[in-house]
């Protein structure tokens, strides 16, 4: 259950400021946009950013963390 309790962590602390910074960011580009738009244009930029370059760096940190534990 320690694993499975860092894996949600990790991927909350890989989420958060990959959406803050996209937020800041795309937000010049979609603020007169409707919500579910905006929405869509950040996870459309979100989702590839977070599975091929984010979350594997994150992995490693934590398959680190979770094999160097006695």
């Amino acid at each position: 259950m320690k694993e499975r309790l860092k894996k949600v962590f990790a991927t909350w602390l890989a989420v958060y400021p990959v959406i803050t910074l996209l937020s800041l960011v795309l937000d010049p580009l979609i603020r007169n946009l409707i919500l579910p738009l905006q929405t869509l244009l950040i996870s459309v930029v979100m989702v590839p950013l977070l599975s091929l370059v984010v979350m594997p760096v994150v992995k490693k940190g934590v398959r680190a963390s979770v094999d160097s534990e006695p």
